[in-house]
């Protein structure tokens, strides 16, 4: 493979928060490892890195840039008073930093997540470079929405948004501005567009806006080498974690208020489990939020880990439990599933979305139907109920981390399709 003085500058807002940034920095630290010249352009740097570059640390006019523009990319969407909570990005600022980002020279720019007014999709398709853009969320083939749920408009063209409240208004909203703009600016630069999983693929594809292009699939990478599986009971008293209770396992960012998630269903599956087994002998433990105001009842222990940073702590967390639940209604590919397979802990999800292509059925965990809130439950009681299904699951798991997701696997599969742009 030819491996010669290749340079990389990956953009995205953050750096460590969220489930791109995380998937980015890995990929730009394996690249590194295999002396590849990668470097990471962010709006926000939050790690140490010396390898990330910031656009506000250029200047103290970016510096307070970077503040005030995620207000101002957001302003047009606050005409649709019914608009909903759910993640809708209009991308519209200038970008005021980019020269800076593209200063060394990088031969190729690969894209990952671009909301809160930090690149502009207008000026990002001017630069020369060839680009690669990794679908973390369904954003670039929308009128706005990062995750489409049931909504097929964009199948067409974007027009009416539910997200914008706007079911029954006029057809040239907001989404549908925004998608007519895309469709003016991307025919200008011919992208290279990865998938993380085919679901993503596919959704792509069927899209108004990226159905002529040959979408690329490759995973999402971990550091096998830094998830692995520890000893329970040692990481359990480490943690303050009861030794003698069966750990079901929920986390994600904002894990009890983003709907995505899936927390509602997943309380409502154990609802059920708490009728046919003793609720006493199994605690739940959530990470990516802390306990809520208006905390649910349903007849099992809960601790609420808060946010966790530190990646040690969540290798920690995740040998800790016996069961991972990830209830969410769509995944690009999900990240928190791959973390605790390395772990070795099996991983319970909705046969749904990204999800699909790391979970192997029966075997690293269970797909139940989407969204039978009955059939998630039979699956927790499953595994809690059967030792050594649990124990060979837990195997299986680790094995197909290590098989098929293996970061340093997934750079090298960038890296070659670097090479041919």
């Amino acid at each position: 493979m030819k491996t010669s003085s290749i340079k990389v500058l990956h953009l995205s807002t953050f750096d460590t928060e969220g489930g791109a940034a995380r998937a980015m920095m890995r990929l730009h630290e394996a690249l590194l490892e295999i002396k590849i010249g990668s470097r990471v352009y962010v709006k926000k740097k939050l790690s140490a890195a010396t390898t990330v570059d910031s656009g506000a640390s250029n200047s103290l006019f970016l510096k307070y840039w970077a503040i005030l523009s995620p207000y101002l990319d957001r302003l047009p969407k606050f005409f649709y008073l019914k608009r909903k909570g759910t993640p809708f990005t209009i991308s519209w600022i200038p970008s005021l930093s980019l020269k800076y980002g593209l200063k060394k020279n990088p031969e190729v720019v690969h894209v990952h997540w671009l909301g809160l007014g930090f690149v502009a999709l207008r000026d990002l398709v001017k630069i020369s470079q060839p680009i690669v853009w990794t679908l973390h969320d369904s954003w670039l083939f929308t009128g706005g929405c990062h995750i489409v749920g049931e909504c097929n408009r964009f199948e067409k063209h974007c027009g009416r948004c539910p997200q914008l409240g706007n079911t029954f208004g006029a057809l040239n909203d907001l989404s549908w501005k925004i998608i007519t703009q895309k469709k003016q600016q991307i025919i200008k630069k011919q992208l290279t567009i990865v998938a993380p999983s085919r679901w993503m693929a596919a959704k792509a594809q069927s899209s108004s806006l990226l159905s002529g292009y040959k979408i690329a699939v490759i995973p999402n990478g971990v550091n096998t080498d830094l998830y692995h599986p520890l000893e329970k009971f040692a990481v359990r008293k480490r943690l303050n974690l009861p030794i003698d209770k069966q750990i079901i396992l929920f986390g994600a960012m904002s894990a009890v208020s983003d709907p995505n998630k899936g927390f509602e269903k997943l309380v409502a599956a154990l609802k059920i489990v708490a009728a046919r087994i003793d609720s006493t002998r199994v605690e739940l433990v959530v990470f990516g939020s802390d306990r809520p105001k208006d905390e649910v009842s349903f007849n099992f222990n809960v601790t609420y880990l808060g946010k966790i940073s530190e990646e040690s702590k969540l290798v920690a967390i995740y040998s800790a439990a016996d069961i991972m639940c990830v209830p969410s209604i769509q995944e690009s590919f999900g990240q928190t599933a791959l973390e605790a397979m390395a772990c070795g802990t099996p991983v319970i999800a909705f046969r749904s979305s990204g999800l699909d292509d790391l979970i192997e059925h029966e075997k690293t965990g269970y797909l139940v139907t989407a969204y039978s809130e009955i059939d998630y439950a039979g699956a927790i009681i499953n595994l809690l109920t059967d030792t050594n299904l649990r124990l060979k699951m837990s195997s299986e798991s680790r094995s197909r981390a290590l098989l098929r997701f293996n970061i340093q696997d997934v750079a090298k599969q960038y890296l070659k399709l670097y090479n041919s742009l």
